[in-house]
């Protein structure tokens, strides 16, 4: 480095050649390239820089040397810098010139190793010595802070933390010079529980010293490497005579050979900041949201990094992240702060599990920052007509919204988000008290998918609509509408032709069973729910198995007023039926699942707590269903351990394993012998819920009850009949208690 003193004689040197008439320009190799001087007139000190190319021909160079052309002394460049430019001139003057700068440049170097140069070199070498370079300062640490704790290693002359040019926020590093060299030093070798502020450790380094990382260094040898042996070529295959040649070829490989061998590329990871940025991304996106954002705060890096992963992120889930228990629910400035970061990219945002406190201002953040959001569920959220408005208005591009539990949405709310999301395609609305149903007029033809499950107020006119509007349909919940009448039932069963999934479960105030066997009429049925229904009856069982070919899936749990064995027989008959569920079913016995087992395709069977199913009903099922993977028989308890060893003998043959669920059976697993191959499995939990039995009443009865009698012994007389009739009125009427004090 040369000092200003140094540069200033360089140039009076320039000057002075220029008083001569030479005008002849040649910079020393040390002085930075990029500009040549020139003086403007032959004989004056002034001079202008040229920042065009160093390659000029020699017409060039008169029009930018002489402002006005006339027969002076010729001006030139050092033929070094422009070589070009002088082909026109003779060599004998060209050779004399040559000369005269060959001197000049002499006096150069001369004048570099000057005394005063070297102390200028010297006086900024120990300026830097005394200057450190500051890291790991913590955010919170100010200049002032900073400067007193480092006073201690000695006289602190500047201390300067880096700061954003934008926000004027810390960078977490920053610079202190010393008055002395020692001080400087003192402060770089002090132990490390010394330099300890603010709960992070400093980092002490000298400020003149590139800092690169080990990696990049080890990455750079390993590019040299790779580099080195691309261009040795292999030798050709060809015969050497004596051993002259053999010699020369040793000779050559020990010339390319190094003497010692250059370090490993990558000898160990001590630090997870050596990873390359592909590698750290990936561990990265392990983290779940909160740590995500913690890392933001470790460095410039680390942020740079989150902010790339944060721009990619196409799913957010809250699922396990928040809890109100915890006191740390989800607000709208936290969900507003991460939809900053992912809303672009954010195709599916799911709010069900943080809905506790968010309101209508989580929509409006969603709709400002969210405009390719494809999935949304707010269960939960309090939103308002409005607020869905805005969505609709803003995310345009919406195929699946579920808005469960969102009282405060109404048809008006409903109505826009059916008329501006024409790519709607999912839509649960469960449990809306003010939904009726009118809203659906503007249904667009790619709705596939619509949950009602408790909406309790949909009218005779929203079946209507769904009815008319909706006819694309292939999923429909309507469990829990209890308004729906057979005339609604009648219609929906008559225009939805393309349902593949039906929902009825829940009882229906106004539905009997000659409505509900219209469900037949829907060819493309393969999953149908009708459990807890009341008017399902064999003679619905009857027309389904006749109609629906392509049925599947059966649900008639708790339908025990209507379905008996014959149902069973009328499905035995459903070739395409692979999964029944038909828990607490009072009627159905050892007969019943003997003409279902004739259909031999089953694949799964729950009959939990049905009374009068045996070790009978439960073998030829296993027998007779060869495909069977499930049998849930938990809860009902004629089912006993012969059974379960019998069926060991059954599966052992088969290709698929057989899971038994036994709970709540006269099954005594102890006394199981277990299956040498793993083709039966069993399950002893009891998954049979005691209020849904259909023989609960009788149970109760077999219980004994309480021996209250033993609690009146020590009273004689009267007084055994005052203390039974004071514990009949204590546990009836308070007031009839207050009447026989008072007789």
């Amino acid at each position: 480095m040369f000092s200003y003193a140094y540069r200033i004689r360089c140039l009076q040197k320039l000057h002075s050649e220029a008083f001569m008439g030479l005008n002849a320009v040649c910079l020393p190799d040390c002085l930075p390239a990029g500009a040549v001087y020139r003086s403007s007139l032959p004989a004056t000190p002034v001079s202008t820089p040229i920042r065009e190319s160093w390659i000029f021909s020699e017409q060039q160079l008169r029009e930018r040397l002489c402002k006005t052309p006339s027969p002076r002394k010729c001006r030139f460049f050092d033929p070094r810098r422009s070589e070009s430019g002088l082909n026109s001139f003779d060599n004998e003057w060209l050779d004399s010139a040559r000369r005269k700068m060959e001197t000049a440049m002499e006096d150069d170097k001369s004048d570099e190793t000057s005394p005063e140069d070297a102390d200028s070199v010297k006086e900024n070498e120990a300026f830097y010595q005394k200057k450190l370079f500051v890291g790991n300062i913590s955010y919170r640490v100010t200049k002032r802070q900073l400067r007193d704790f480092l006073s201690k290693f000695g006289k602190v002359v500047d201390c300067t933390i880096v700061q954003d040019h934008i926000k004027r926020w810390p960078k977490g590093y920053g610079f202190v010079t010393f008055s002395k060299v020692e001080e400087a030093e003192k402060a770089r070798n002090s132990p490390p529980d010394q330099l300890e502020l603010d709960g992070r450790q400093l980092r002490l380094l000298p400020a003149n010293k590139t800092r690169v990382s080990k990696l990049r260094k080890d990455a750079q040898v390993a590019a040299e490497r790779r580099a080195l042996a691309m261009t040795m070529e292999p030798l050709p295959n060809r015969e050497l005579d004596g051993d002259e040649e053999d010699e020369n070829v040793s000779d050559m490989e020990a010339d390319v050979t190094p003497a010692t061998p250059p370090p490993s590329p990558r000898r160990s990871l001590e630090c997870v900041d050596d990873l390359p940025d592909d590698a750290l991304l990936m561990v990265l996106a392990w983290l779940d949201i909160k740590s995500r954002i913690r890392i933001e705060r470790v460095c410039q890096r680390w942020r740079r990094l989150a902010l790339r992963l944060w721009r990619s992120q196409e799913k957010l889930s809250f699922t396990g992240v928040f809890s109100i228990s915890d006191g740390q629910p989800l607000t709208v400035s936290i969900l507003r702060a991460l939809l900053v970061r992912c809303g672009e990219s954010l195709r599916s945002l799911d709010l069900r599990s943080a809905s506790h406190v968010l309101d209508y201002k989580a929509a409006e953040a969603i709709s400002m920052l969210c405009p390719n959001l494809e999935y949304l569920d707010a269960s939960g959220v309090q939103l308002t007509n409005v607020s869905v408005q805005q969505l609709a208005q803003k995310c345009p591009k919406l195929k699946a919204v579920l808005l469960k539990r969102c009282d405060n949405v109404g048809e008006k709310g409903l109505w826009w988000l059916l008329h501006l999301c024409k790519y709607l395609e999912h839509l649960d609305l469960s449990e809306m008290p003010k939904l009726s149903g009118q809203c659906f007029h503007m249904a667009g033809v790619r709705l596939r998918r619509l949950v009602l499950r408790g909406c309790a107020g949909l009218t005779a006119t929203g079946f209507s609509k769904i009815a008319t509007k909706c006819c694309f349909l292939s999923e429909l919940t309507l469990s829990g509408c209890l308004q729906m009448t057979d005339h609604d039932l009648l219609v929906m069963c008559q225009n939805l032709r393309a349902l593949r999934v039906f929902n009825m479960s829940g009882s229906f105030l106004n539905l009997t069973s000659g409505s509900i066997g219209a469900v037949g009429n829907l060819p493309l049925l393969e999953e149908l729910n009708l459990s807890h229904n009341s008017a399902v009856t064999d003679a619905v069982i009857a027309a389904i198995s006749a109609s629906c070919t392509k049925l599947r899936f059966l649900d008639i749990t708790c339908c025990d007023h209507g379905i008996t064995d014959v149902a069973l027989s009328h499905l035995s008959r459903c070739a395409g039926l692979r999964q029944l569920k038909m828990n607490y079913l009072g009627q159905i016995t050892d007969s019943g699942l003997g003409s279902l087992s004739c259909q031999g395709l089953l694949q799964s069977i729950e009959a939990r707590g049905c009374p009068h199913v045996t070790d009978g009903g439960v073998l030829i099922l296993v027998e007779l269903c060869r495909d069977l993977r499930l049998l849930d028989v938990s809860g009902c308890e004629r089912v006993t351990t012969a059974a379960v060893m019998s069926c060991v003998d059954i599966v052992c043959e088969r290709s698929n394993a057989l899971t038994i669920v036994v709970g709540g059976t006269c099954v005594e697993h102890k006394k199981l012998s277990l299956d040498p191959k793993g083709m039966l499995k069993i399950d002893i939990h009891n998954f049979c819920l005691e209020h849904y039995r259909p023989d609960r009443l009788e149970r109760m009865s077999l219980h004994d009850e309480h021996d209250w009698y033993g609690d009146l012994d020590g009273y004689e007389g009267d007084a055994e009949a005052e203390a039974r009739a004071q514990d009949y009125l204590e546990n009836d009427d308070p007031l009839m208690d207050e009447d026989y004090i008072m007789s």
